[in-house]
């Protein structure tokens, strides 16, 4: 047999194994940005369930909305399971409209 055959058959298997290979990270990248999308989504939701249940506490205890989320986020630390939330609501907001974007 020709030795160029066998080339030949060499350059299709590793063109061949390249596209496979592209076409599952190219699926892998899409399934991951659908999933940051929906985490960045409720990260948002949740900054905004944040602020009704601050504001709602202050009206009732006459404390400072602000105080209230402090103390809160103090709690969740000191829990020990998740680590102290720093992320605004801004940064929620500029999570979410990066990956809807995209």
């Amino acid at each position: 047999m020709d030795p160029s055959i066998y080339s030949a058959i060499a350059g299709a298997a590793v063109v061949g194994g390249c596209t496979v290979a592209a076409t599952f990270i190219e699926r892998r990248w899409g399934r991951a940005k659908r999933d940051i999308r929906i985490l960045a989504d409720q990260v948002a939701a949740y900054y905004q369930l944040e602020r009704i249940y601050k504001d709602e506490i202050a009206r009732l205890t006459g404390k400072a909305p602000k105080t209230i989320m402090e103390q809160m986020r103090t709690r969740v630390e000191e829990n020990g399971a998740y680590v102290r939330p720093t992320m605004s609501s801004n940064d929620a907001a500029r999570l979410q409209a990066r990956w809807k974007a995209g």
